[in-house]
């Protein structure tokens, strides 16, 4: 098997393995295939993504498109490759064609040096395999507009237009530059993801002539389904500040006349302090706890070289003395690279040294070290399931506590 660019003349048949590999595309009529070609199409305008064919000879097997992105780990902006839509022919199903795929496109990155990678997976144990961590969860919230908060100033809050798209990406990079896990997004990027579905709208909070946050939503039926029974289900949720975020709560608030519930799927762990009451009307209860949301797990990232990311400006924890570790990963996927490393971390910054002598060593494989490295769990709890190992146990504390960040990642980026 051969994995070159994807011809031209063959991109109506990837498109065709694209929609065995996801039926609910639903392109299953010409018109309808079509119109998947004409989204494909304005997708690939932007310049940071590529499309690649697996053949057999001439036949196409597979594909996957790749994306050249950047990704705030830690504080620090790192070039990511991005991969998605990895799509096999049917008939060559368990001919190893997507295992292929991903380890070209690893191997293509790290020749190009990208040190880190990205995908949001159809099943996530099948790319754990291959090196990719657990980033953040999210939990779905189904909450009755009065159990929002309405103390900001909703009179800041407004709908957003086509021309106000520019604010809309500055704010959006702003939220990146302090939001790890988070990839930039470019002006023609934006426009692609807010043109692709005509219902959305876009609501935004605006403080000393900037604006500070806003809201992507859309409406859908509620149960029972009425003209005037609807959601209001919350696409996007990006803010700067508590007030930009009090401010768009309180706009929210204030759609109890037509809205049954807001549905706001939330990266922030502690957001069901937010709220006047956390149920969710479904009345479950599990062992006396009230269920409040449904949660998930979805974006996935991936070391692809240890040196190159921690030369990079990330932030740890200040504050606590100086720490000499060697961080040693197994990497069975890709097991040409360098592995171990020894890291200095004092003052919140990490600088790499060349034969130290380590105060402690710490090892893991590379799936749950890129999950410890973007904060979406934390050493003690990897140590304590038995996913890492410490020369000292008596510093499992210390180092967690050296790799712990405020929040867990979060990304708005879909591809």
């Amino acid at each position: 098997m051969e994995v070159r660019p994807l011809a031209a003349e063959d991109i109506d048949r990837f498109l065709k393995i694209g929609n065995n590999a996801f039926p609910s595309m639903k392109a299953n009529t010409p018109e309808e295939m079509k119109k998947l070609r004409e989204r494909f199409d304005a997708r690939n305008a932007d310049p940071r993504i590529t499309c690649w064919g697996a053949y057999h000879g001439e036949t196409l097997v597979g594909g996957l498109r790749l994306f050249d992105y950047v990704l705030n780990i830690r504080g620090a902006k790192l070039p990511c490759t991005g991969g998605g839509f990895l799509v096999v022919d049917l008939a060559h199903k368990k001919e190893h064609v997507a295992r292929d795929l991903v380890r070209f496109w690893l191997n293509q990155a790290r020749e190009r040096n990208i040190p880190t990678a990205v995908l949001w997976p159809f099943r996530p144990d099948f790319y754990r395999k291959m090196g990719f961590g657990i980033g953040g969860t999210i939990n779905q919230y189904q909450v009755e507009p009065a159990n929002l908060p309405s103390h900001g100033h909703r009179e800041r809050v407004r709908l957003l237009g086509k021309e106000d798209r520019p604010a809309i990406l500055d704010c959006y990079n702003r939220y990146v530059d302090h939001t790890t896990g988070m990839i930039e997004e470019t002006a023609l990027g934006l426009d692609i993801m807010l043109d692709a579905s005509v219902s959305w709208r876009c609501a935004g909070y605006e403080e000393g002539g900037q604006l500070r946050g806003y809201l992507i939503f859309d409406f859908e039926p509620a149960d029972p389904p009425t003209l005037v029974h609807n959601n209001l289900k919350v696409q996007r949720l990006v803010y700067e500040t508590p007030d930009a975020l009090a401010g768009l709560m309180a706009f929210l608030h204030a759609q109890a006349d037509q809205v049954a519930r807001v549905i706001i799927p939330a990266t922030d762990e502690h957001f069901h302090f937010l709220l006047n009451d956390v149920r969710d009307g479904t009345h479950n209860e599990i062992l006396m706890y009230h269920q409040c949301y449904t949660g998930g797990v979805g974006i996935m990232y991936r070391v692809l070289n240890l040196k190159e990311v921690f030369c990079a400006p990330m932030s740890f924890r200040d504050g606590m003395p100086a720490c000499t570790i060697r961080v040693k990963l197994e990497d069975g996927f890709l097991p040409h690279h360098d592995t171990s490393v020894v890291v200095r971390i004092a003052d919140g910054k990490a600088e790499l040294l060349d034969n130290a002598k380590p105060d402690v060593e710490i090892g893991m494989t590379v799936d749950n070290f890129s999950s410890l490295l973007v904060g979406a769990v934390s050493f003690r709890a990897l140590y304590d399931y038995s996913l890492a190992k410490i020369s000292k146990p008596e510093m499992v504390a210390t180092v967690s506590r050296l790799f712990a960040t405020d929040r867990q990642p979060a990304c708005e980026t879909r591809f």
